[in-house]
């Protein structure tokens, strides 16, 4: 073989590589984030917190999660399963209060937090809250009515109203309001039982967590 021909082949082959290469960091990218380091603290009088968002589990629950997330946050998506697994796993010895923090870069988080909360005046938040993050790369393309109707809402008109309406708005925003109160600039977080956690958790650390919680109370 000739060494032109050699360096043709040669050539190729990098080439070649390079795209296997950048194809793989654009797959890491988009299906395997990084998932960021938790950062630890502590809030003060937790108990008192003005929570307005949707509560799922007991009210008097031993184990108290406030959960502050972005419809629109990639990390926020993965996580939804992780809470659902302790919601599962402890129904009644666990609460998990859902706070609103849309940010202020995602052009569509805040009316999908607020369709949310609509959803939940008529009994279905949960239901309609995965379903948002289940079309996070499809959110505004689907009007949000019909999502309201594909979880079961009955009164549509009155979800359209109630969308449009201030009030409801304000509770997306107490949300926000709280976080900054916090010290909280980025989600998701987390505050279980006064302990702030700013990050992605995984699912053993926080079944960890819960269960601690849950053995102090002993």
């Amino acid at each position: 073989m000739k060494t032109k021909d050699k360096m043709s082949l040669a050539f190729t082959g990098v080439l070649v590589l390079c795209a296997f290469v950048i194809t793989g960091l654009v797959i890491r990218q988009e299906f395997f984030l990084p998932e960021p380091k938790p950062e630890i603290s502590q809030v003060k009088n937790w108990r008192e917190l003005e929570l307005k968002g949707q509560r799922v589990g007991p009210a008097e629950a031993p184990v108290q999660i406030v959960e502050f997330f972005d419809y629109q946050c990639p990390y926020c998506k993965r996580v939804q399963s992780v809470v659902q697994s302790v919601i599962d796993k402890y129904p009644q010895k666990i609460a998990v209060h859902f706070e609103h923090y849309p940010l202020s870069g995602h052009r569509y988080a805040t009316e999908a937090a607020v369709a949310a909360e609509c959803a939940g005046r008529q009994g279905q938040f949960k239901r309609f809250h995965d379903l948002l993050f289940a079309n996070q790369q499809k959110l505004r393309k689907e009007p949000y009515s019909r999502l309201g109707l594909d979880v079961g809402i009955k009164d549509i008109t009155l979800f359209n109203k109630c969308w449009q309406n201030e009030q409801t708005k304000q509770i997306v925003q107490s949300g926000r309001d709280l976080a900054k109160s916090i010290g909280i600039n980025a989600v998701p977080a987390f505050i279980i039982n006064g302990t702030l956690m700013t990050g992605a958790l995984s699912e053993q650390r926080l079944d960890k967590l819960v269960r601690h919680e849950l053995n102090a109370g002993l």
